[in-house]
């Protein structure tokens, strides 16, 4: 039997994304790039949290229907977009939109959804 290539596996590839990558380094940009102080940050990365919440069950469902890769790509896609709201537009309007957007995007590509 010919030896197999390993190639990364999509969860791996996932986990490796999802493992504190975001909500760190969002505090940061919000504190020392924005001005936000650590509790303005932190209550608007907890709004986005909180949309966030709504996601999960959503996800799930657009995976027993679409497939995983498109919900995970998806959830990457909202990611970008939420890093270019953070970054253009400026104060409370793009902090809360960009958690907003950022959340859903983090809850579609969790592992649960990678195919194995």
């Amino acid at each position: 039997m010919p030896e197999r290539t390993r190639t990364p596996d999509g969860r791996a590839l996932v986990a490796l994304d999802s493992a504190g990558t975001y909500l760190p380094v969002a505090a940061l940009f919000l504190i020392q790039v924005r001005g936000f102080s650590v509790a303005d940050a932190g209550l608007a990365l907890g709004v986005g949290a909180g949309v966030g919440l709504l996601f999960p069950v959503l996800a799930g469902t657009l995976v027993d229907r679409v497939g995983p890769r498109r919900v995970i790509g998806t959830g990457q896609l909202l990611r970008a977009i939420a890093m270019l709201v953070y970054l253009l537009v400026p104060g409370w309007p793009g902090a809360i939109a960009g958690s907003a957007i950022c959340a859903p995007g983090c809850s579609c590509t969790t592992d649960r959804y990678t195919p194995s």
